[in-house]
């Protein structure tokens, strides 16, 4: 009884792995034969123009589209310029993250963003980027006209290193050193190391500097220094030199 009962188990076993071979068999020919590089074609054959085309697909076997191109994931992103709010932040001296977080919480209730769109979210990298883009615009545009100048030299002693051979040598050096400041608010443009404390290299390098920097001094009318021999002396100055340069008195 029990052997009986085993072979009909093994049996209708047997009978399910036939079908399951017999599905695979027809799935199997069911799918579109390619056809092989070697087999004749027509001259009007659309396949052999696309065989002889590689940048057009046939049409029997389509490729795959992907849906999420390039052009998609640059519409979730902020693109919107926030120079008032970077420049909001910066006067009521709101950290990055803060400013994120109240920016979220204001975009939420206004409805912009929600669980589906979130293409409006301001985080703090934005923020950040964005008071950096204010502070530069805002340093360029105070530094595009300038009507004084003020400037100061003193020598100061300098670690350098000269090559010889192989090897490095360092060494201690007095330099001298000029900080140049523009008085409208105090901004300061920089130092430069000269040469020398001649008045004409002084001259050279200040106007030097400017030129790097693309910063013009067309408007220039009034120079601040001390009252030092080479500033202010009777014979070529450094003001006096800056206003040959410039082709007018300066006060």
């Amino acid at each position: 009884m029990q052997s009986t009962i085993f072979s009909r188990k093994i049996a209708k076993r047997n009978q399910r792995k036939r079908e399951r071979s017999q599905e695979a068999g027809e799935q199997f020919e069911k799918r579109p034969k390619l056809k092989s590089k070697d087999t004749a074609s027509g001259p009007g054959d659309s396949e052999n123009k696309t065989r002889n085309d590689p940048g057009k697909l046939p049409d029997s076997d389509p490729q795959p589209y992907c849906s999420s191109t390039t052009e998609d994931i640059s519409k979730l992103k902020m693109r919107v310029n926030l120079i008032a709010f970077a420049r909001e932040c910066d006067r009521y001296g709101v950290s990055d993250r803060s400013a994120a977080s109240l920016s979220f919480a204001l975009l939420q209730d206004l409805g912009i963003i929600n669980e589906q769109d979130t293409s409006e979210i301001i985080d703090r990298n934005k923020v950040r980027r964005e008071r950096e883009k204010h502070r530069k615009e805002l340093q360029n545009k105070n530094m595009e006209v300038v009507k004084a100048l003020y400037f100061d030299g003193r020598k100061d002693k300098s670690l350098t290193h000269t090559k010889k051979g192989d090897k490095y040598y360092y060494s201690t050096i007095t330099e001298e050193h000029i900080s140049s400041v523009k008085k409208q608010g105090s901004i300061y443009f920089g130092h430069l190391a000269v040469s020398s404390g001649s008045a004409v290299v002084i001259k050279d390098a200040i106007l030097n500097f400017f030129n790097k920097k693309e910063i013009s001094i067309e408007s220039l009318i009034g120079v601040i220094c001390d009252g030092t021999n080479v500033n202010t002396g009777t014979n070529e100055e450094i003001i006096k030199l800056l206003e040959i340069a410039l082709n007018r008195p300066l006060q």
